[in-house]
């Protein structure tokens, strides 16, 4: 048989490629699991017919996520939960209002939210946040040293504004010239905002052009802003603090409220040891 009488398929056998493939077991197993794959997503909606984020879809009695109903207590560690918030209260959640656990005032607060929900004597929570909250407190003693009087201007980023405002200000001793959020849900703020110094000016939405010169007409101590701003207000001689690292850093509860002051401190002093021609 010469090589033009040949169908296709006899030449891909005779050929190389499948001398070589065929031979080779990891190929064999990469070629498996990519197989797998593939029929996987086709064969998806037979193979997982609910929808897993459309909660109408749901039958929890069928499922291994706890129940949410009536009788559920929902109290909220972060301030970016709205629509997660607003969908467990649609089912029944109770939602328990309280500050959020940033710094020692905002988490005993939480823990005493949460004590009083579910009926814990007072004098057993007291027992416990004590200690806590007197370490807490001798932890930010040398953050508010360098941290009380100074100027803080927070530009909208994460939605941890608010209450990381409420915690400079009442706890480190900060005044706050604007305090911005990218979206204020004033029912999840409610306690937050009661907490703020009288007239504090805030502002809701990325209007970034005006806030900035807001901003450059105050030149205050310490800037709250994402990566984008902080390198070109560095150059214009202001100090800055990084948002997105409260997000990924351990910040909540009494004893990481030194910690926290920490994140804002640390700007400051390094720009006072810096020396400019």
């Amino acid at each position: 048989m010469t090589t033009a009488t040949l169908s296709r398929w006899d030449r891909f056998r005779e050929s190389f490629l499948w001398y070589s493939f065929k031979r080779d077991k990891v190929a064999i197993a990469s070629f498996i699991v990519l197989l797998s794959m593939v029929l996987a997503a086709v064969f998806a909606p037979l193979l997982a017919p609910a929808d897993p984020y459309d909660l109408a879809q749901i039958n929890i009695m069928n499922s291994e996520l706890p129940p949410v109903g009536r009788g559920t207590r929902l109290l909220l560690a972060q301030p970016f939960l709205s629509g997660t918030a607003r969908a467990l209260v649609r089912r029944g959640a109770q939602l328990i209002s309280a500050p959020y656990p940033f710094g020692v005032e905002g988490s005993r607060a939480w823990m005493e939210a949460a004590a009083q929900a579910f009926e814990i004597e007072p004098d057993r929570v007291a027992a416990v946040l004590d200690p806590l909250e007197e370490r807490g407190r001798r932890a930010l003693g040398p953050h508010r040293q360098v941290l009380a009087g100074k100027r803080l201007f927070l530009m909208p980023d994460s939605q941890l504004e608010i209450p990381l405002a409420r915690f400079l200000s009442r706890e480190c001793g900060m005044e706050l010239v604007e305090v911005g959020t990218p979206y204020l849900d004033r029912q999840l703020m409610e306690r937050e905002l009661a907490l703020l110094p009288a007239g504090t000016q805030l502002s809701e939405g990325q209007d970034v052009e005006r806030q900035l010169e807001r901003l450059r007409a105050a030149r205050p101590d310490l800037v709250l802003c994402g990566l984008g701003l902080a390198n070109p207000l560095e150059a214009e001689g202001l100090t800055t603090k990084w948002s997105i690292e409260l997000v990924f850093s351990p910040i909540h509860g009494c004893d990481q409220a030194g910690d926290l002051a920490e994140l804002f401190s640390r700007p400051l002093r390094r720009h006072s040891l810096l020396s400019f021609a």
